[in-house]
């Protein structure tokens, strides 16, 4: 199975419908826009997240599956980072990133960035004052910071669902990122 680490969203509503099991269950448009991006349409794909998975009116079985969440992340075969539905924003800032871990090991920032997987030491990097202003100047254009303010990020159960996962794989709309990628970029 899959994980997918996700916000319920900065004002979640749960106006979205999934029926299982002959039951009608609701759920997040953040949520259901990962499903959506993250399902095939030719075969099966096993994914688990939390607002499905666990019954949420059940305190004790809220509390009972708390409890085991460090497992759940981390036997994933993949944990899926969710941060936000395709726009042109989150587009261009995912494109903006993967062509600049593209380039990162020329700034000095080597794949070892997220070893481990938290950064507690920013990477000294190797870039001119002009260089910077230029990269600063594109990522601005790109909206990065867009990108990195998605609630995802603001999320106190990242750091576990992050350092624990086997894989982990950034996704906006249908682009994705490998972690290590994101965290040089």
């Amino acid at each position: 199975y899959e994980a997918i680490s996700y916000a319920w969203g900065d004002y979640p509503e749960f106006d979205q419908t999934l029926f299982l099991d002959n039951q009608i269950l609701r759920i997040s448009r953040n949520l259901y826009a990962a499903l959506m991006a993250y399902s095939y349409s030719d075969r099966t794909r096993i994914l688990w997240a939390d607002a499905i998975c666990i019954n949420q009116t059940d305190k004790i079985e809220k509390s009972q599956q708390v409890s085991i969440m460090a497992d759940i992340y981390s036997k994933a075969k993949t944990v899926q980072a969710w941060l936000a539905p395709a726009s042109k924003f989150t587009m261009d800032a995912m494109n903006f990133m993967a062509e600049l871990a593209l380039r990162a090991e020329s700034f000095g920032v080597s794949a070892e960035v997220d070893q481990p997987r938290i950064i507690s030491n920013l990477p000294s990097i190797t870039i001119s004052d002009e260089d910077a202003k230029i990269l600063i100047h594109d990522a601005i254009e790109a909206h990065v910071d867009y990108l990195i303010s998605r609630s995802w990020f603001n999320r106190v159960w990242i750091v576990q669902e992050v350092t624990l996962a086997a894989e982990l794989v950034v996704s906006s709309g249908l682009l994705t990122m490998n972690w290590t990628a994101f965290a040089q970029a």
